[in-house]
């Protein structure tokens, strides 16, 4: 049975209330990148009834979620070798990111390097932010969801390079202000 056939009969098997916050935690976790393998191996860590007397905000715990990792690393070290195991599929490309001393963040891409301005995150509210702050949060912001989306779905949005390629062209010539005014478009 595949993983996520699994976590559905888990889920499923619930009493009513439960099952309806286990639906809401699952889906909110799928939302964000979380996979059924995941998800399984975490729904078996503890038992049904823990499950449905507890409810599920542990799956959104730093703790639980280094435990679940852990599990998982064991139980694929264990798979290594194995006569049934899957061809696995080719990686992507990964990225590597170095700081030089000029602010910019040099960002290696197979054979490519990107040369990208740096920008300080800031933890202040909006309200309290200066100009260049808010500007830098803006172009942060934006440039983080469209590689995000660019690694987890290329054939909708498109290469990684190709975003890199285009924020080195506007960190070496335009001004965070032009950059950021034009994300908000």
């Amino acid at each position: 049975m595949s993983a996520m056939t699994n976590v559905r009969e888990f889920i499923e098997s619930l009493p009513n209330e439960s099952r309806f916050i286990g639906e809401t935690a699952i889906k909110e976790l799928r939302q964000n990148g979380i996979s059924w393998e995941w998800l399984e191996t975490a729904l078996s860590i503890k038992s049904k009834e823990d499950w449905s007397k507890y409810g599920f905000g542990l799956l959104f715990t730093d703790t639980f979620r280094a435990q679940v990792q852990k599990k998982l690393s064991k139980q694929k070290s264990r798979e290594v070798g194995s006569l049934w195991s899957e061809d696995e599929q080719p990686e992507k490309t990964a990225s590597k990111v170095a700081f030089n001393d000029g602010g910019l963040r040099e960002v290696h891409r197979g054979a490519e390097t990107f040369l990208i301005k740096s920008r300080p995150a800031t933890s202040k509210p909006i309200d309290k932010m200066t100009e260049a702050e808010f500007w830098a949060m803006v172009i942060e912001q934006r440039r983080q969801t469209e590689l995000f989306c660019a690694r987890c779905w290329p054939d909708t949005y498109g290469e990684e390079d190709e975003y890199l390629r285009q924020y080195e062209i506007e960190d070496h010539g335009m001004k965070d202000e032009e950059i950021a005014r034009k994300y908000l478009q």
